[in-house]
């Protein structure tokens, strides 16, 4: 509303997008894709719902969880090699029917929400910067300093579009500490059997909190350097929509085992639109490396 533009345009081109063969352009949609299923955010998600339990005590601690689950299993017999490495059968939480509706009612609302972003991010970046030339920004105070000059649709329209940038990049920042950062600890905790938690306190779960500390030491010092920290953006996206591909093979995988999972295995509609999520993002990547090879 602020920008401008077209809406029934903008309509068009979101319902039937422009589509490019080309190198640039199939980066930019794996890259998309790897921001979309960004494969920290499986981590921090199952990690969340991992430590609500445990702070529930519906199960014990994860890293004790991990330690017992090897021990019992070569007391089991029928504990079988296609079972994940570390899964006990004992500390197994019992889910009810209404506890997984507001799992998934949280994922849609959270999912929703992401794409209207995503998609007003896109709309308001091609109107604004794309429209007029604005296609190297290296900082978010350059991309902010050149929305003000360029949006004309009301009196003051350019300072408020500067400032509402400025305060989504500072909100981005604080929740990237937890999410980003957090991950990072929450997989090398599950790696190396440390206790993890952000309901812990430092000295409960030393690890874990100096993980987190070391990835935001490095994110501040790459602001610090002369590094063009956007394209460090698209770079690692890219490299996340390459990855998340056989990580979402793995989670649709499990999601159908019957014998971790028991009675809550995926339905139908899920396991189409696992399905479809995986081709499209395999193909994107294909198509991503097949550009860089004939373009060379």
């Amino acid at each position: 509303m602020i920008v401008g533009g077209n809406i029934f345009q903008i309509i068009n081109y979101s319902v039937i997008p422009h589509v490019e063969l080309n190198y640039n352009f199939s980066m930019m949609i794996v890259a998309i894709i790897g921001a979309t299923f960004s494969p920290y955010l499986f981590f921090w998600q199952t990690s969340e719902e991992a430590e609500e339990e445990v702070a529930q005590n519906k199960i014990k601690e994860i890293s004790e969880i991990n330690r017992n689950s090897i021990k019992n299993k070569k007391n089991r017999k029928n504990i079988t090699n296609r079972k994940i490495k570390n899964y006990d059968i004992n500390n197994v939480p019992k889910a009810t029917k209404e506890e997984i509706r507001l799992m998934r009612m949280d994922i849609v609302t959270g999912m929703t929400f992401v794409q209207i972003i995503s998609w007003s991010i896109i709309i308001t970046t091609a109107g604004s910067l794309h429209n007029n030339g604005m296609t190297n920004i290296q900082t978010a105070d350059q991309a902010a300093n050149a929305l003000e000059p360029l949006v004309h649709s009301f009196p003051f329209s350019g300072i408020i579009s500067k400032t509402i940038f400025a305060v989504g990049i500072i909100g981005i920042g604080f929740v990237s500490i937890p999410v980003l950062a957090g991950s990072c600890g929450y997989v090398l905790a599950d790696l190396f059997e440390w206790k993890q938690g952000l309901s812990k306190k430092f000295h409960q779960a030393k690890e874990f909190y100096l993980v987190i500390s070391f990835a935001t030491g490095i994110g501040l010092w790459i602001t610090m350097i002369n590094i063009n920290p956007i394209q460090i953006l698209v770079y690692s996206a890219v490299i996340n929509g390459i990855i998340s591909s056989p990580i979402l093979v793995a989670i649709v995988k499990l999601s159908n085992d019957k014998d971790i999972l028991k009675d809550k295995t995926n339905g139908k509609l899920s396991n189409i639109l696992g399905l479809i999520a995986i081709i499209v993002t395999i193909l994107a990547v294909i198509i991503m490396l097949l550009s860089k090879i004939f373009r060379s």
